[in-house]
């Protein structure tokens, strides 16, 4: 038994490589990885015997590249070889995949493990829907922490770029607690892992990073683009971010206020409840991207000036050489909805407060997508199990959406 730290990263990808990794290159932890994902985990193993697992760290403003070379102690596709004695668990993959990732780890678990999504807007929901008794502490990124991609499987893998802060947050009987090497609380122990950057920003209740979820901007974004569009193909594909106009921009603004009604809703009820870091989109951006943004006067040229989303275009399908319609198999639509606005919607009505504008967001998605989510104003579809809304895990009341 090692008297190591000892953590498990879930998941095969790009931010699983990354986070293993940096897990591994610390003394005083010691990491292991599930993968449950076709022969992802033999062909990690099979690397790990010859090879260490590299994570390249792209050098910024003339800096030179930064190599990290480590080991994982375990690379397992079976949850009963990797899960026991571990004191966290970080799941790395998209929120799709977490219930896939919870399932398995369930039997194994210590009702002690901290239980980390990342990224993690209503993983909470989750962990408590299908972990029970067993979810003590729950901890949540915001984001993921890096842009990176793999450059060869099991053995390499580049960090292009950090972002500088991400917001966290946890929630539990562990969540101060001195857990971690040399007795860190478990976020000074992922920033510890983290290294420098990205800073981790505590951000209140993990229902903060629910309403504030990048998804429901998405969502507005893609309706007004198109739900008046004709069926027609274009010539050329339109800019995403800046190829808002006044009505889009407007209906991003009134789906924002909507979740500031949903967060003053819950507030109201339980004033302990801290959800202060739950702003408007404007702010948001302000906060987040305000040095990328040409013009601030509103909105619409805060999402048409943002240097971060020059150049993003619209996820669109070629359907003859020179014209194009919208994928709308596309994650912003195929993820964003499922796991960002029906989960908005949930808790909205959970907390019992009416909300027509994701509504009618949410009824056009569906439709795009063949799903039911929202049936007759309430959260009822047959596909909402499919989703991380309250309703998918049985969370019928204000308390226990909020964990208490």
């Amino acid at each position: 038994m090692s008297d190591k730290f000892q953590v498990l990263v879930c998941g095969g990808g790009n931010g699983a490589h990354v986070m293993a990794g940096l897990a591994a290159a610390k003394p005083d932890i010691e990491a292991r990885v599930l993968t449950l994902f076709a022969d992802e985990a033999d062909q990690w193993s099979e690397s790990l015997k010859t090879n260490d697992l590299t994570v390249l760290v792209k050098g910024s403003d003339g800096q030179p590249d930064t190599a990290i070379k480590s080991k994982p102690s375990m690379v397992s596709k079976k949850p009963e070889e990797v899960v026991p004695g571990c004191k966290m668990i970080i799941i790395v993959v998209p929120a799709f995949a977490h219930n896939l990732y919870l399932e398995a780890i369930k039997p194994y678990v210590d009702p002690k493990c901290i239980i980390l999504g990342v990224p993690g807007p209503s993983f909470d929901h989750a962990v408590r829907g299908i972990l029970g008794e067993k979810a003590d502490t729950v901890f949540i990124f915001e984001t993921l922490p890096w842009a990176c991609r793999i450059k060869e499987y099991g053995k390499e893998v580049e960090v292009l770029g950090s972002k500088e802060t991400v917001l966290v947050a946890i929630q539990g009987s562990l969540s101060t607690a001195p857990i971690g090497p040399m007795g860190k609380s478990p976020v000074e122990t992922l920033q510890y892992v983290l290294g420098a950057a990205p800073v981790l920003h505590l951000a209140g209740h993990p229902l903060c990073i629910t309403l504030m979820a990048t998804p429901t901007l998405h969502s507005a974004i893609m309706y007004g683009t198109w739900t008046n569009w004709d069926g027609k193909p274009l010539d050329k594909i339109p800019l995403f971010y800046q190829g808002v106009n006044e009505t889009t921009a407007q209906l991003i603004s009134d789906l924002s206020d909507e979740n500031l009604k949903v967060t003053k809703g819950i507030k109201r009820k339980r004033p302990d409840v801290d959800l202060s870091q739950v702003k408007h989109v404007y702010d948001w951006f302000m906060t987040r991207y305000t040095n990328d943004v040409q013009d601030k006067s509103s909105l619409k040229t805060v999402l048409q000036t943002n240097n971060a989303y020059a150049g993003l275009k619209h996820s669109m399908l070629e359907v003859e050489p020179g014209k194009f319609v919208p994928d709308f198999s596309h994650r912003y639509i195929s993820e964003d909805i499922p796991f960002g606005l029906v989960v908005t919607r949930g808790v909205a009505e959970v907390a019992g407060i009416e909300t027509p504008i994701m509504d009618k967001i949410l009824l056009w998605a569906q439709e795009k997508l063949g799903k039911e989510f929202l049936v007759n104003g309430k959260m009822q579809g047959k596909d909402i199990y499919s989703t991380q809304c309250p309703q998918a895990y049985g969370l019928k009341t204000l308390d226990e959406v909020l964990g208490h």
